[in-house]
């Protein structure tokens, strides 16, 4: 008997072209039904991926782009009102390398007084009490920044972007990848499976060889070596292929784990 083995991660799923359908249920039969439904779930959980990778991609855009074409849009559009420099934060004093110098502005709108923040414009030198323009939105005067100053990226986004371009690059080549994986393997596995047997190939640790019920024998190259993605107690023993050449799916049944193969030789027994 082979004891539970564990699910595999989202990574091998997408990367490595294998999936641990889990353990049957007592006196569930694990056929070509269920491994064409496993081919499917692939199929989904790598269009899910791409899903995340599109959400991560609009994260990316919402906090990079969007604050700099306002700040141009602020800078073009907005009204200008003089402030003046209450204090300033040399960061840089304390340690924060990461950070540039602040500066507290305060000027008045309508009669009403705002106080912001801003990074000091590394293009003019302040101090404090000196005056200083202020532009902002006529409709918001709390919406503001300093006039003429480019747009200065805030530590804070970029230490959140970084994460979020590579879950977009992980998720989306994982996407990419088991898209198109999946995608050409669901037909032949609709189709239907062969049974046969199978058993590694030694001096290629990525092959196996499988024999048919008829005889006939073919070489199976999976998308990782067989060592690393499978399980060494479910390389040998039945299994199910379905399609043909680099359209090839494999289902371990003593997993049942199901893989993405390519078939490179057949010869007749």
């Amino acid at each position: 008997m082979v004891g539970p083995i564990r699910r595999l991660s989202l990574a091998p799923l997408l990367l490595q072209g294998c999936d641990d359908l889990g353990e049957p249920g007592e006196g569930a039969a694990v056929d070509g039904g269920t491994a064409t439904w496993g081919v499917g779930r692939l199929l989904r959980r790598a269009l899910v991926s791409g899903v995340i990778a599109l959400v991560c991609a609009g994260c990316v855009v919402l906090i990079a782009w969007l604050p700099s074409v306002h700040h141009e849009s602020l800078q073009r559009e907005g009204a200008r009102v003089e402030g003046t420099v209450l204090s300033i934060d040399d960061v840089n004093s304390k340690g924060d390398r990461a950070s540039n110098p602040t500066m507290d502005v305060r000027y008045a709108v309508r009669g009403e007084t705002f106080v912001e923040t801003y990074y000091v414009p590394v293009d003019r030198a302040v101090a404090e009490g000196v005056k200083i323009e202020v532009v902002h939105d006529p409709d918001d005067p709390d919406d503001s920044a300093v006039a003429d100053a480019p747009y200065d990226f805030p530590a804070w986004n970029l230490w959140l972007g970084i994460p979020l371009f590579l879950a977009f690059a992980g998720f989306g080549f994982g996407s990419l990848v088991g898209t198109v994986r999946w995608s050409i393997r669901l037909g032949p596995a609709r189709t239907g499976w062969r049974t046969g047997r199978s058993r590694s190939v030694v001096e290629k640790p990525n092959d196996i060889t499988i024999t048919f019920d008829d005889g006939a024998t073919t070489t199976l190259t999976l998308a990782r070596p067989v060592s690393l993605a499978i399980p060494v107690s479910h390389q040998y023993g039945p299994v199910l292929i379905a399609g043909s050449g680099a359209r090839t799916t494999v289902l371990f049944l003593s997993g049942p784990v199901l893989a993405a193969a390519w078939e490179h030789l057949t010869e007749d027994g």
